[in-house]
C-alpha cells in the first residue's frame, strides 16, 4: 500500500518513508534510497549506502518507487 509523505527536512538522521515490494524507502540528506529489505542495517553517515548491491537512489520519491517497480 503506496502512502504519500511530504519529503522530510534534511536532517543527519535517515527516515524510513515506506516499504515497496521488499524494499524500504528511506530519506536522508536530500536523497531518497530504495534499501533491499535484505541487506539489515546500513551505515549512513558514509558513502556504504549507494555502494551496497541492490540499492537505488534518487533526488525524488517518485523515482526511487518506479526504479523499484520496474525491477518486478
Amino acid at each position: 500500500m503506496r502512502r504519500i509523505v511530504s519529503p522530510p527536512p534534511a536532517a543527519g538522521t535517515p527516515r524510513r518513508i515506506e516499504s515497496l515490494k521488499g524494499y524500504d524507502i528511506v530519506f536522508y540528506k536530500g536523497v531518497y534510497y530504495g534499501l533491499p529489505q535484505t541487506l539489515g542495517p546500513v551505515r549512513f553517515d558514509s558513502s556504504e549506502a549507494k555502494r551496497l548491491p541492490g540499492v537505488i537512489d534518487g533526488t525524488t520519491l517518485e523515482s526511487v518507487r518506479d526504479a523499484i517497480a520496474e525491477l518486478r
